[in-house]
């Protein structure tokens, strides 16, 4: 009998605990609040983004479709007709004040953006974050590990059917810094 309640009790628990896990891909059992996971220096290690942009006039669409792909220090910028590569660091400075520093360190010169961040969706659920005017799903916060997802489309018509339409969906993976 004891060892049936002992069972029922450590699977109560086992299910609050899964209950406080707050991104779909979170670690099973975090000791830190989201606040303080969040809360660091983190450098980017891949990301995957593609934009699409579309226009309609006099009942012709015509559509570009460009991708960015950054990995070990590279980033691959690609369009329909052009390709580019460049060499370049990039550091997110998340601060428990609000603050937020971008910083982006390529061979010849360095880009700063000081900004702000904040949870975008209810404080409670922290599912969600604004970074400089941007806005994320936080696909996973671990201790050492932060990915951000980002889906934006914007379509606009005009009455004589003309118009445009634009679309960005991004995955951002950054490690943090020791």
């Amino acid at each position: 009998m004891k060892t049936i309640k002992l069972f029922a009790i450590a699977a109560v628990a086992l299910i609050a605990l899964q209950s406080c896990k707050k991104g779909e891909n979170d670690p099973f059992l975090s000791l830190k609040s989201r606040d303080a996971r969040i809360v660091g220096n983190w450098e980017l290690t891949t990301s995957y983004s593609e934009f699409r942009q579309g226009f309609t006039y006099d009942g012709v669409t015509t559509e570009t479709v460009n991708s960015s792909v950054y990995e070990n220090g590279i980033e691959i910028y690609k369009t329909d007709s052009y390709s580019d590569t460049s060499e370049y660091t990039s550091t997110l400075e998340i601060n428990k004040d609000g603050s937020s520093l971008l910083r982006n360190v390529y061979p010849s010169e360095e880009e700063t953006e000081s900004g702000t961040w904040f949870w975008s969706n209810n404080t409670k659920k922290k599912t969600g974050i604004i970074i400089n005017g941007d806005d994320y799903i936080i696909d996973r916060l671990a201790k050492d590990e932060l990915i951000l997802k980002e889906d934006y489309q914007s379509n606009y018509v005009n009455p004589d059917g003309s118009g445009s339409s634009y679309s960005r969906v991004s995955t951002i993976t950054f490690t943090k810094k020791k």
